[in-house]
């Protein structure tokens, strides 16, 4: 009987045991948070540039050399601001996919405080200005990672003038005001790459560059007073129609609220 009665408080104790046991076992770790698909995020950021690369346009020095230097001119005057204001919307798709849509503005206004050292490459004055629109993808390497990796295809259509004058100096050898006007209307589609870390729960900073630039452009020139023409060059108001692929590195530092 004792042996009995003995038996069964060990049942019952190993039997309250494991319901202990039960009632007391650490939840499972819960897997990385990503952000829901359908989510919307807002950001900006400031871009730097290095401008149009001077080297791509070799072929156009050598092909409008004979009008006046104007081939040396779409090389150097047709670029960007060094930075800019850029402005974006994503949403995400899938869990790797998101849409981008995106938006940019830069500015730059250059004196020369050494008045009557001006140049043809240091002019008196200069203002340039350039603004763009891209839409595109972002591909997420490892959503909900630590620091998420992205490849980024994203086409786009941009614009971009230059205003450069001369008061006096070899840029200006009849001694008038001189005003040289480049424009550039250009799209295609960049490639590029982006690091983010999440700051705060809604908060992310993200680090991205382009890095390819499959593009075409089209740029004219004008100056005031209009240049004399060499003998057996082309008069009229010059322009270039390019296409091409650069390499561009512009990095951008951004941050993104999720909402």
């Amino acid at each position: 009987m004792r042996t009995s009665t003995i038996a069964s408080a060990t049942i019952a104790l190993l039997c309250h045991s494991l319901a202990s046991a039960q009632q007391t076992a650490p939840a499972p770790i819960a897997a990385t948070e990503t952000e829901p698909i359908g989510a919307w995020s807002i950001g900006t950021g400031i871009e730097l540039s290095a401008g149009q690369s001077q080297a791509n346009d070799l072929f156009t020095m050598m092909l409008l050399g004979s009008m006046g230097g104007y081939g040396f001119l779409f090389s150097s005057l047709v670029s960007e601001p060094r930075s800019s204001l850029v402005f974006f919307v994503e949403y995400q798709l899938f869990d790797r996919l998101a849409l981008v849509v995106q938006a940019n503005a830069g500015l730059a206004y250059l004196q020369n405080q050494n008045v009557g050292s001006s140049s043809f490459l240091l002019p008196d004055h200069r203002f340039d200005w350039s603004a763009g629109a891209a839409v595109g993808c972002r591909f997420i390497v490892n959503p909900g990672g630590l620091v998420e990796f992205s490849v980024l295809g994203v086409p786009h259509i941009d614009y971009a003038s230059n205003s450069l004058s001369w008061n006096n100096g070899s840029g200006n050898p009849s001694g008038s005001t001189t005003t040289i006007d480049a424009r550039a209307l250009g799209g295609g589609i960049e490639l590029g790459l982006a690091v983010e870390k999440r700051l705060l729960p809604n908060l992310d900073l993200r680090l991205q560059t382009s890095v390819l630039d499959v593009n075409g452009r089209w740029s004219t020139l004008e100056q005031t007073p209009p240049a004399t023409p060499a003998p057996n060059t082309t008069t009229g108001t010059p322009s270039q129609t390019r296409v091409g692929v650069d390499l561009k590195i512009a990095p951008t530092l951004e941050l993104r609220l999720h909402f």
